[in-house]
């Protein structure tokens, strides 16, 4: 008999029927890019009721939240940084075989996932009852238990559309809560002429692929009585030749910075070894030197990124959405009577 944390297909992968179809780049007014011509699948199913049940459990654990919680003036509400220690199922969930293959299938291309840091980044609006209706179900309007006042939901709403674009070339975004009664909580994707086209929200269970790194995108603003999970997981091409565009503008703020960083630098180097691997098999006797003279420069400008990438101050703004998260938690404990 399996443990908990096993990711069992037959039992976790919800089977893909038909094709969903997909967004490409040149519907949007781009040119394709070297990655792949396709901007955006459409939602397409991915986990089973029971499997969306075993991640929501492990993302709403107490223990969970207290030491993975973060915020920013951009993202209200997110858990990131939980994987695999505190999650081992959604852990086991993206990196199984057959969980690649449809992801891989998606983005039109072979992708990666970047580290392990970025598995499962999930961000988080409160539903009705507030911290308390974070359970394994959806928490839905029509659930029976107490209301929260509008303090303790306001914090981890998106009030304006966040515009923005990824650290990390590809994400496959995965809906948690049911969509059925939403109002508002669609990603928006900036095309070239300046307006916006309105992706079709998932149903829960279900994700979509984007090209996160390259297009502008947001989410719009949501009514702040309906619970929106969605799990976030970023990749970047598995060829190692590929530009790699990953950056860290965008989740140094949301993060625990030494353990996101030493990540970072094992994935630069990692990669920085393959693409001299190849250079090895490839390179041609006649021109080396001017091969090896290209190598280097580009896989210097690499290097001297990755530390930009560390340094470089960024625009956003830490908050503290963990610290009502606390405030709440310590309110529930029974008082003690001396």
């Amino acid at each position: 008999m399996s443990n908990t944390s096993s990711f069992i297909p037959e039992i976790h992968l919800e089977p893909l029927v038909d094709d969903p179809g997909f967004i490409l780049l040149s519907d949007l007014g781009f040119e394709p890019t070297a990655y792949s011509p396709i901007a955006a699948s459409k939602p397409f199913p991915l986990f089973t009721p029971e499997a969306v049940r075993r991640i929501r459990a492990e993302i709403v654990d107490h223990e969970t939240l207290a030491n993975h919680m973060f915020s920013d003036d951009n993202n209200p509400c997110v858990v990131r940084g939980h994987c695999p220690d505190k999650a081992r199922f959604t852990y086991n969930a993206w990196t199984h075989d057959a969980v690649k293959e449809r992801v891989n299938q998606m983005a039109g291309i072979p992708i990666t996932i970047v580290y392990n840091y970025e598995i499962g980044h999930t961000n988080i609006q409160l539903g009705p009852r507030g911290w308390a209706g974070l359970k394994a179900e959806p928490d839905m309007p029509s659930a029976e238990g107490n209301l929260a006042v509008d303090a303790e939901i306001e914090p981890t709403v998106y009030k304006v559309p966040n515009w923005h674009k990824d650290s990390y070339p590809f994400v496959c975004i995965l809906m948690l809560s049911e969509t059925s009664t939403f109002k508002g909580g669609n990603t928006f994707i900036r095309k070239a002429d300046g307006t916006n086209l309105v992706c079709p929200l998932p149903p829960i269970g279900h994700a979509m692929i984007l090209q996160g790194g390259l297009l502008d995108h947001a989410v719009s603003p949501t009514s702040a009585s309906q619970e929106r999970l969605s799990m976030v997981t970023s990749y970047r091409p598995s060829d190692p030749l590929q530009t790699d565009s990953c950056r860290l503008n965008t989740v140094r703020t949301v993060s625990e910075v030494p353990v996101l960083h030493k990540q970072w630098l094992d994935y630069r180097l990692k990669l920085l070894a393959e693409r001299a691997t190849k250079f090895v098999q490839t390179s041609d006797s006649q021109h080396l030197v001017e091969e090896m003279d290209r190598f280097i420069r580009e896989q210097s400008n690499f290097l001297q990124e990755s530390m930009k990438q560390m340094t470089d101050p960024v625009e956003r703004v830490s908050t503290d959405t963990r610290g009502h998260f606390k405030n709440w938690l310590d309110a529930q404990a029974p008082t003690v009577v001396a």
